[in-house]
């Protein structure tokens, strides 16, 4: 694995771990769902891990890659439109 990429897997251990030991976990399931609404197999599994932390990173690159035209300045905005798709409160 490259030097770059190594650092990047150490510091997502870090968040996991810390992660883990919160008692506010990410709301990975809405993630999920948004990922089957938008045909995305987001690998799920409700304990933090780096595979999907990784898979949710993919999503967001697809989702940034799809929605050009909506000019996505961050992952902010990014985040913003899978809890959007994830939802459940707003109408299809």
């Amino acid at each position: 694995m490259p030097g770059g990429a190594d650092k990047v897997r150490q510091h997502n251990k870090k968040w996991i771990h810390r992660t883990a030991k919160s008692p506010h976990l990410p709301e990975t399931e809405r993630h999920s769902r948004s990922g089957r609404e938008y045909g995305f197999d987001f690998k799920y599994q409700s304990r933090p891990s780096w595979d999907t932390y990784a898979s949710l990173l993919q999503f967001a690159g697809v989702v940034r890659r799809d929605l050009p035209d909506l000019k996505p300045g961050d992952m902010i905005d990014i985040q913003s439109f899978i809890w959007v798709q994830g939802s459940d409160e707003y109408e299809e």
